[in-house]
């Protein structure tokens, strides 16, 4: 690898995504969090979702754009973001009111985006001909991250403690990382300084004039509502339909993730096996769509628990690929792709408490169907895009 110093600093970036999404614990946990303040759903999602995401997204995107005018202190960046991180996390389990949470979440989010995302920037900067390979073990170290959330919930509902432990817990394992990554040598970067970095809005200027980098940025966007948002809403919808307690929620969620691991696992393997980008994303997409629908429908927790182990499955390789699309866009400039990505997730973060409203008006049910307009639209612009993505194997050398 060009950038990353060995395989045993690859996997330090990986363990940052899998701890950021062992992190999702107030979204397995979000009725409980309700129960605790009393707060209706869409209060609930603004706390847990909107309200600290729009908070990190105002200041992460001029941070991320610092970031790539100084790639010489990437390490400081990094360590900095998930200190910042683990202090949100530690922050939030002693939270006495919800927006006590909201804001020990914003910081939580705000050093996720900047340690996260740039530990992902070494990784596609890294190896430019073989994105879509590290996008895929990116999503796989995540998914195990997810795993793992659901576990530890089930654990410490079994234990009789709740959210604000595996808050502790998770800031306590994030803490560790940190003081490990700031003692490791970060690879040098191999671009020379650059004096001028463009300002937010001259590249969100620049953008315009790429309609697909828009467009595939736009749908890497809406893959958040099938990922952590949809984890709330899953949560709240299994409580809701079928009583289910913490445990019993943690139990179904983790056939979700598995899953996920397996779907992602199947879609490296076809790529390398020379299947279209193309292909996955139309095929995973439309079973998504499927999948979906057929959870909502299920009339069981064994039907629910099928059913969302095959939408995991299906949904698990479209953000790699549709983010992979998105560097290829704008190839080079990964800083400056997380940075506009970072811009349009204020888009994404409304996304939620419209979702919880529509929940709190019209019903979860009606709300979760609208959620299916993630995999529809990958598969409409898959179809209409005359570029393909194409398999690692075939740049892989």
């Amino acid at each position: 690898m060009r950038v990353v110093n060995g395989v045993r600093m690859a996997v330090l970036f990986l363990v940052v995504v899998a701890l950021d999404e062992l992190a999702g614990v107030a979204y397995v946990g979000m009725p409980d969090v309700q129960a605790s303040f009393a707060t209706s759903t869409a209060t609930t999602t603004l706390v847990v979702f909107t309200a600290p995401s729009i908070f990190a997204l105002l200041i992460e995107p001029w941070l991320i754009l610092a970031a790539a005018r100084r790639p010489d202190l990437r390490k400081a960046w990094v360590v900095g973001g998930l200190a910042t991180m683990a202090a949100g996390m530690l922050l939030a389990g002693f939270a006495p009111s919800p927006w006590v949470l909201a804001l020990a979440l914003g910081l939580a989010f705000l050093g996720s985006g900047l340690g996260t995302n740039l530990s992902q920037v070494a990784l596609m900067d890294a190896e430019p001909d073989a994105r879509e390979t590290w996008m895929s073990r990116w999503v796989l170290a995540g998914e195990i991250g997810d795993i793992g959330t659901p576990i530890l919930l089930a654990l410490l509902g079994w234990l009789t403690l709740g959210w604000r432990e595996a808050f502790w817990i998770i800031g306590g394992l994030l803490a560790l990382h940190t003081v490990i990554l700031s003692l490791r040598t970060f690879p040098a970067p191999d671009t020379p300084l650059d004096e001028e970095t463009p300002t937010l809005r001259g590249l969100l200027s620049g953008a315009l004039s790429n309609p697909r980098l828009l467009a595939w940025l736009g749908a890497a966007m809406l893959c958040g509502l099938l990922d952590d948002a949809f984890t709330g809403f899953a949560s709240l919808w299994l409580e809701q339909t079928f009583s289910a307690s913490l445990s019993t929620r943690g139990v179904v969620l983790l056939f979700g993730n598995l899953g996920a691991i397996a779907g992602i696992t199947l879609s490296e393997r076809l790529l390398r096996t020379g299947v279209s980008g193309r292909t996955i994303l139309v095929s995973s997409g439309t079973l998504a769509c499927l999948a979906l629908i057929a959870w909502i429908a299920a009339p069981d927790l064994i039907t629910s628990t099928i059913a969302l182990a095959v939408l995991g499955g299906s949904v698990a390789p479209l953000w790699p690929l549709v983010k992979a699309r998105a560097f290829d866009e704008h190839d080079g400039d990964g800083a400056t792709v997380e940075a506009l990505s970072s811009a349009l997730g204020l888009v994404e973060m409304g996304l939620p408490f419209l979702l919880g409203i529509v929940a709190d008006t019209v019903g979860l049910a009606f709300a979760l169907v609208l959620i299916v307009t993630q995999p529809l639209a990958i598969v409409v612009l898959a179809i209409v895009d005359p570029r393909d993505v194409a398999a690692p194997g075939e740049t892989d050398d």
